[in-house]
């Protein structure tokens, strides 16, 4: 997971510094093959985390923006900040790529994935 996470941070800087660019679907099929490559014990890994924190974690890696996610569950954007601090240090991550590639590699969500884990992929 470490090397993954590496690879997209190191994507997402090209992305801010105007190097090249890569595309969403680019990113796509990485998390796609990372999600394929099977499923890490969720159980240990989420259980310290809230509802609320897995609610926030479950947006983030649907892609939705601080404000996307306040919006969808009623939350102030401060609050969605505040919950992402806890699950980022709760789970030893440093960014919400990171998150993205924890919520792939536990099960959380899969890759096609829209309405939530009961959806079909």
């Amino acid at each position: 997971m470490q090397q993954a996470a590496e690879i997209t941070d190191q994507g997402s800087r090209d992305e801010g510094s105007g190097a090249t660019a890569r595309s969403r679907s680019q990113y796509w099929r990485l998390l796609s093959r990372f999600a394929s490559l099977g499923v890490r014990d969720a159980s240990s890994e989420l259980s310290a985390l809230t509802n609320r924190e897995l609610d926030v974690l479950l947006e983030v890696a649907r892609g939705g923006s601080n404000a996307d996610i306040a919006r969808s569950l009623g939350l102030a954007e401060l609050t969605v900040k505040s919950h992402l601090y806890h699950v980022m240090q709760k789970l030893h991550l440093s960014s919400r790529t990171q998150l993205v590639i924890t919520a792939y590699e536990t099960g959380l969500v899969s890759p096609g994935q829209v309405n939530g884990p009961e959806a079909p992929v």
